[in-house]
């Protein structure tokens, strides 16, 4: 079954790499676009033809947290962008 949760946290986590370590090697953050892209058609071939999604919650998408959390991975990315300067 498919979990739209577990694919956001990822999202997030990806973008916390790419956005901290983005100074140290910026070549970095092309390959990671293209990651994004290749795993954008995996996960569109794993829920068309593996998976079947349940019926729809969203007790997981609503949660308060999910936007703050995304907040300070920003705030996390800029002072480690900072203190690598």
């Amino acid at each position: 079954e498919h979990e739209p949760f577990d694919e956001y946290i990822e999202l997030l986590l990806h973008f916390l790499w790419t956005s901290c370590f983005a100074i140290v090697w910026p070549l970095g953050t092309v390959l990671s676009l293209c990651n994004q892209f290749l795993e954008v058609r995996f996960d569109c071939m794993k829920l068309l033809v593996v998976r079947r999604r349940r019926f729809p919650s969203s007790r997981h998408m609503s949660v308060v947290w999910v936007p703050r959390c995304a907040l300070i991975v920003c705030h996390i990315s800029i002072v480690v962008n900072i203190s690598l300067l």
